[in-house]
């Protein structure tokens, strides 16, 4: 299947689960990323906010700020076809921003440089379990994950139907470390 077919086929699969079923998946993910090492070494984070049926964030958010973790959000900039991550200290501090997707308030100051990054949460379509993502086709993140540092733990987050047998690759396209969802932690790299 081509990379537009993958993606119908799964945003029609991940849209038509219900709400209910969707929250309880996202704590069982929560839950999964509390015990995990990988995370909780990490003192630097960056995280998504969810758009549409994407699995939900904001708990996730709420728990790294009360575990006193550094949080970042990107913020979209559309005309330069970037990500800057920018500190977010409160679900008070947010905007819609580019495409309706909340943001963190643009503020300079609270620019996290990527290079500072522990570990990153990343949204996308489907995933395989080599490590392999397909994004929205925007290319945001192809852009922005290489400028993080080398040993950066970059994990996806979705639910199991986004697990596909093989993600068409590009040369250019980052492997990630691995992906949770609502059964687990996925490794296609790094053990939590």
């Amino acid at each position: 299947m081509d990379k537009t077919s993958i993606r119908k086929e799964i945003l029609a699969k991940r849209q038509g689960v219900p709400k209910e079923i969707r929250e309880e998946w996202d704590r069982k993910i929560l839950d999964c990323i509390e015990q995990m090492d990988l995370v909780r070494k990490s003192s630097t984070i960056m995280l998504y906010f969810s758009f549409r049926a994407e699995v939900g964030t904001d708990e996730i958010f709420l728990w790294g700020i009360r575990e006193g973790k550094r949080i970042a959000a990107p913020v979209t900039f559309v005309t330069e076809r970037k990500l800057i991550p920018v500190e977010i200290r409160s679900l008070q501090d947010v905007v819609t921003g580019a495409y309706g997707i909340r943001e963190p308030e643009w503020r300079e100051h609270r620019v996290i440089p990527a290079e500072e990054i522990d570990l990153i949460f990343i949204p996308g379509v489907a995933f395989d379990r080599r490590g392999g993502r397909l994004g929205y086709g925007g290319g945001y993140y192809d852009r922005f994950l290489p400028q993080l540092r080398k040993d950066a733990v970059k994990i996806g987050l979705a639910y199991d139907l986004q697990i596909i047998d093989h993600v068409p690759a590009e040369p250019h396209d980052i492997i990630l470390d691995g992906i949770v969802t609502e059964s687990g932690w996925i490794s296609s790299s790094r053990e939590v």
